[in-house]
């Protein structure tokens, strides 16, 4: 409900009604003691709050309740498959809806805050949901129903779950010593290819366009698989990531993918009713890494592009309001303050560009131009190789002269 509608339908403000609920809410979790629950429902209740709470409070209080979440379910033994404890196909399959919704919660609340999860998919046995409509399973059937092949009520919510398990693939996977880059960002790709194939041949060809959730779906699925993509091109390597051009414009053009998706599904109409579902999952690798790029391209088309891309989406995702909260908004406001720095500049010579080791190619063509002299960050020659793709935020971010736990490294204030 945004702001009119607050106060046509609950005669007071948005703000005000929120604080009212909120307390409500937390008051009543509080007194039916969730903190030792047994209850199904109850974790459930807790659950809807925290992912309702995403959107609306940017602190660290969802990623510190996902972990209790977490740590209770655990304890109530969702974390082993329902089948392990002959329970009963309807209480199975809503265990692992509300388990696979925990991974999911804490996947995107920690990235929220520039960490690792805590979850990950070898600490667990319990199996996706099945592909059915609510009403294909009661709570006296002694069999699990027969899969779908086709569009269901759940299809969206298992789209969000092959993506978290992609995640943990691609995004956390611990670094092998012996592997190279290139074969590390080949098994990255394979895996998104399988991504890919697996959700269009199981749900998005059902899908039709014309139906609203099902372009919403179909718009976010893209969106997942451009997302994976661009984390499993990522570099793991701090050398990597300034010597090769083909990468850097394979990740920029990705980047914009990601970009162009979120924009669409945040601005059309049709689908407006279910916009408040992306307003909390920012898309940091994109944003930061075209930002980047447009301190370090001379102007172009793609860059004008890209910048368009990157007003829409931080306008629609509340920046310059959540920017004093969150380790990833605040280094994203000084990068956005020197990108537009850059693009001023660039009316006066479209050749400008800002050089450090990110602009650096792997070819001997430099492109022609003003170049903006920006210090190297100390002691980052000897960083190790980054596990995550947070980790490579790190570097990038402190390439650019702004660090993601502080102010500005080195050079000229940007904000």
């Amino acid at each position: 409900m945004d702001e009119g509608q607050c106060v046509s339908i609950l005669g007071e403000s948005r703000s005000t009604s929120l604080n009212k609920f909120r307390f409500a809410v937390e008051q009543a979790m509080a007194r039916a003691n969730l903190l030792n629950t047994q209850s199904l429902v109850l974790l459930q209740a807790a659950v809807l709050f925290l992912s309702g709470l995403r959107n609306e409070d940017d602190s660290r209080t969802t990623w510190s309740l996902t972990s209790l979440i977490f740590h209770i379910a655990q304890a109530m033994g969702l974390h082993r498959d329902g089948t392990t404890f002959g329970l009963k196909p309807f209480d199975t399959e809503l265990r692992r809806r509300l388990w696979w919704h925990i991974c999911l919660l804490d996947m995107r609340s920690s990235e929220f805050h520039g960490y690792e999860p805590i979850v990950r998919g070898d600490m667990f046995d319990t199996k996706l949901p099945l592909n059915i409509n609510d009403s294909d399973i009661t709570p006296h059937m002694t069999e699990a129903p027969k899969e779908h092949e086709g569009y269901t009520q759940m299809t969206f919510c298992l789209i969000r779950c092959e993506m978290t398990k992609a995640g943990w693939k691609v995004g956390y996977a611990s670094p092998i010593p012996s592997s190279t880059a290139t074969a590390a960002r080949a098994d990255g790709q394979l895996i998104v290819q399988e991504l890919k194939s697996r959700l269009e041949e199981r749900y998005l060809r059902y899908c039709d366009e014309s139906v609203p959730f099902m372009l919403f779906t179909t718009k976010v699925a893209r969106l997942i698989v451009a997302r994976t993509g661009l984390i499993a091109d990522f570099p793991r390597k701090q050398k990597e990531a300034y010597t090769s051009t083909t990468i850097r414009d394979r990740l920029f053009s990705t980047s914009m993918e990601v970009l162009e998706l979120s924009s669409f599904i945040m601005t059309n109409s049709s689908i407006s009713k279910w916009t408040w579902h992306s307003k909390a999952h920012i898309q940091w690798h994109a944003v930061i890494f075209v930002l980047s790029e447009i301190c370090s391209r001379p102007a172009s088309a793609d860059c004008d592009r890209a910048w368009e891309f990157i007003n829409t989406v931080h306008n629609r995702w509340n920046m310059n309001e959540r920017g004093k909260r969150g380790n990833l908004w605040r280094p994203i406001q000084r990068l956005m303050v020197k990108a537009r720095y850059v693009r001023e500049m660039q009316q006066l010579d479209p050749g400008f560009y800002l050089a450090g080791r990110m602009a650096t190619p792997d070819t001997a063509s430099v492109p022609t131009g003003s170049v903006g002299l920006q210090q190297e960050t100390p002691g980052l020659s000897g960083m190790p190789d980054m596990a995550s793709p947070n980790g490579y935020m790190d570097w990038m971010l402190g390439d650019l002269g702004i660090d993601l736990y502080g102010g500005l490294a080195n050079g000229p204030s940007w904000g």
